[in-house]
């Protein structure tokens, strides 16, 4: 299915949502998790953009899928990230 709708959708969501995380204010020991979500809800954003022009562009959107499995995999590494800082809060 070629419909570019759920991907600009997801596209404008990761956008919202990154611009929302960049202006919160952390404590300088949540900085590197704050730094990766932001780094992370941005690059979701490219890629699923990326994802909704492939009609237009394919090579483009072929590279975006490509890069998708690494969404997946800085997704869980944030995680454990969160995870860990749970943790040391407890």
């Amino acid at each position: 299915n070629l419909d570019p709708e759920p991907a600009l959708k997801f596209s404008d969501i990761y956008k919202n949502l990154a611009s929302d995380y960049s202006k919160l204010a952390v404590p300088s020991d949540w900085l590197a998790l704050h730094k990766a979500m932001v780094i992370h809800l941005k690059n979701s954003e490219i890629v699923f953009r990326a994802m909704a022009d492939y009609p237009k562009d394919p090579v483009r959107g072929y590279m975006a899928f490509e890069l998708f499995s690494g969404l997946l995999e800085s997704g869980t590494q944030i995680q454990l990230m969160f995870n860990e800082k749970v943790k040391e809060i407890q």
